[in-house]
């Protein structure tokens, strides 16, 4: 966290209401003008109420005098340019602020994140994050060590590629690290989220009325589209309109001359991703005898090869997945579940936050038994939207692979002499590692250090049902 420049200090759970005006350099009339301006109290009352919180005679008691203190801070922090309560710090200093016992009489948070989004929408990077999908939460489960280790491979490597099982948080995992690392002491002036928008229409055209959805399917992911993003992102303006040989010279200049962050999303949805890779690792500099300027972060279903560091992503540790599924219950006023059942969902989708949500979004709409959701998760009957596409690609570009895939779904320890077997059964012995390899690169199975093979369980719940 990048620390105020005027104090020194990076904001903490336990600071009060003093602490964040001493950070920002405000007075008690100063905060008092800019609470009655951002809709709170009138000044004459604001100051002694001001002053009765910060000597914690008394606390933030409602949602809307909470906001409306986070806007005067905000307000402030973009007056003075200073990071504390800034833009790009917004959801993450307002939430140590709402979640507050010496500031609030109540944790704000969970009751403010929707005009909390809105706000960041107004004052932070709306272009960039319309872009995501699917939204990131304004709050992360059980993913602090996951960012600790993010932000240090982004620090010591070029390349940073986050892979997992889809629903696992990779999306949103690789928003707040990416937001974390401009923060950060890695003096990085800014980053760009490029994604396949393919993606982004379909959301946008599922939720739009047919009649009313004009707009065409945008083309799909390739590495002009990255270049011709970070140039937009950036304001490259001088490159705009040139041709493909040229930006990928000046590109790679502008690069190695200033410190930035390119964050790719979904690069499994991009053809000839090992190839894309490689291109980016020579756009950053590799192998010509410079040290990374800038850095680039990605999220995939699929390994590649190339020489990147890769942070293989799991499900929320078992410890937070009943403390998730409470916020679920808060945030959408969802039916509540017994701490038994909480701990039964988060076993049966092996913490995967997706899967948690989908799961109670069907008991809240159209209430079937309990029991009944954690048979289909059991049974692998609610994963065609998961792992559907990633299967019918198998299926259809090495139907082998396939195959084998199915074999070792039905397998109850994966030992690889046994796989290796049924294979000599059907087809000849040249072609097993090749299926073997497609097969780990796309994380369908994993080696383990005594020569057998590991499936992740959704992935083979959902084989199973096939």
């Amino acid at each position: 966290m990048k620390q105020n420049s005027s104090t020194g200090r990076s904001p903490e759970a336990q600071w009060g209401l003093g602490d964040w005006m001493v950070a920002l350099n405000l007075q008690a009339t100063d905060l008092a003008a800019l609470l009655e301006s951002a809709g709170g109290r009138q000044h004459k009352t604001a100051a002694g109420y001001i002053s009765d919180i910060k000597r914690q005679k008394q606390h933030v008691s409602t949602p809307e005098d909470a906001f409306a203190l986070i806007r005067a801070l905000n307000h402030a922090a973009q007056h003075s340019q200073n990071p504390v309560m800034s833009c790009a710090a917004l959801l993450e200093h307002a939430a140590l602020f709402l979640k507050s016992p010496a500031i609030c009489s109540f944790n704000f948070f969970d009751v403010l994140e929707a005009k909390l989004y809105t706000l960041c929408d107004t004052v932070g990077r709306p272009d960039l994050i319309n872009w995501v999908r699917p939204r990131p939460p304004l709050q992360l489960f059980g993913r602090e060590a996951d960012q600790r280790e993010v932000l240090s491979r982004i620090r010591d490597y070029p390349v940073t590629m986050i892979t997992g099982v889809g629903g696992n948080g990779k999306t949103a995992l690789a928003w707040f690290a990416a937001n974390q690392a401009v923060r950060s002491d890695l003096g990085l002036k800014d980053f760009d989220w490029i994604t396949d928008r393919r993606d982004v229409w379909e959301w946008q055209d599922s939720n739009t009325p047919a009649e009313t959805s004009k707009h065409p399917e945008p083309e799909p992911l390739n590495f002009d589209a990255i270049l011709r993003s970070m140039i937009r992102c950036f304001d490259w303006s001088d490159l705009i309109g040139k041709p493909y040989d040229h930006l990928l010279k000046h590109c790679q200049e502008y690069l190695q001359r200033s410190p930035y962050l390119l964050v790719i999303d979904n690069l499994d949805t991009v053809p000839g991703k090992q190839e894309a890779v490689e291109k980016l690792l020579n756009l950053l500099g590799r192998g010509q005898g410079q040290t990374a300027v800038s850095r680039a972060l990605i999220t995939s279903r699929e390994k590649v090869t190339a020489d990147c560091a890769i942070y293989p992503l799991g499900g929320i540790a078992r410890e937070e997945r009943t403390r998730y599924i409470r916020y679920l219950q808060r945030q959408y006023a969802m039916p509540e579940l017994t701490d038994t059942q909480c701990e039964q969902l988060g076993d049966e989708t092996h913490g995967n936050p997706l899967l948690i949500q989908m799961a109670m979004q069907r008991y809240d709409t159209a209430p079937p038994l309990f029991d009944q959701i954690i048979h289909d998760l059991k049974s692998g009957s609610n994963f065609a939207m998961f792992f559907g596409p990633l299967i019918k690609e198998l299926a259809e570009t090495f139907p082998q692979a396939y195959w084998l895939a199915l074999c070792a779904a039905h397998l109850p320890i994966i030992h690889s002499s046994e796989l290796e077997l049924y294979w000599l059964e059907v087809f000849p012995k040249e072609g097993y590692h090749k299926a073997l390899k497609v097969l780990r690169q796309k994380m369908i199975l994993e080696m383990l250090p005594n020569g057998d093979m590991t499936m992740h369980p959704l992935i083979q719940s959902y084989l199973r049902s096939l």
